[in-house]
């Protein structure tokens, strides 16, 4: 376990909501997801992150993972339960914003 995961492990066990989020909206989650930390996603998520979670412009952490272009995020998330359907308050379907991933074809398999 890294020091990010033992001291939000210690945050938790003292109460903190693994949801808690920004005044934008971000969650824990979004930020690790932006911060490419693929580790800390996976903690997140086995400790109860809502993977749906939507920030003030409706963005999902699955929305960030693919506009930063990181696969391995983005398939992770769909296969914890990511809602591939959610669309942001800009009316931006998720499935549009993938195509610039390269490979994006496991969406389809």
């Amino acid at each position: 376990m890294s020091g990010d995961e033992e001291e939000v492990e210690q945050l938790l066990s003292n109460g903190a909501d693994i949801n808690t989020c920004t005044v934008d909206g971000l969650t824990a989650l979004h930020q690790s997801v932006i911060d490419s930390k693929p580790e800390m996603v996976r903690f997140l998520c086995e400790h109860g992150a809502d993977v749906n979670a939507q920030d003030n412009e409706g963005w999902t952490p699955l929305h960030a993972a693919s506009c930063c272009g990181n696969v391995g995020i983005v398939k992770y998330l769909c296969e914890h339960g990511a809602d591939l359907a959610i669309i942001n308050r800009y009316k931006s379907a998720l499935l549009l914003r993938t195509t610039h991933l390269t490979p994006a074809p496991f969406f389809f398999n």
